[in-house]
């Protein structure tokens, strides 16, 4: 957990959102295994209330558990939609979510 907390510190989320965004249209391997491994890391921030508070204030986290959860690998949409469903919690997040339509699809 102490490992979990040095990365999901709200820059380096920040960086990694960006790094996911930058690489959507590649379809590989070694693709789907860093969206594998990014929506881990989402879902398991949201455990952790620094991070937590870091997700719910960058629109971007929710765009990308969004796409993850739309079109990345089995596993990514999994813990895409786990770290949604616990945004969801959020009436700031929750209203977001039914303005872009995603509410429908978690259910």
């Amino acid at each position: 957990k102490e490992h979990l907390r040095s990365i999901a510190t709200p820059s380096r989320i920040k960086s990694i959102i960006r790094l996911v965004q930058g690489r959507r249209s590649r379809k590989t391997e070694e693709h789907d295994m860093l969206l594998t491994e990014v929506a881990t890391l989402l879902y398991n921030s949201t455990k952790l209330p620094q991070s937590l508070t870091a997700l719910t204030q960058l629109p971007a986290a929710i765009d990308t558990l969004c796409m993850l959860a739309k079109s990345g690998p089995a596993i990514a949409q999994k813990d895409a939609v786990k770290a949604l469903y616990t945004l969801c919690t959020f009436e700031e997040m929750k209203r977001t979510m039914v303005r872009k339509g995603l509410v429908e699809s978690l259910c």
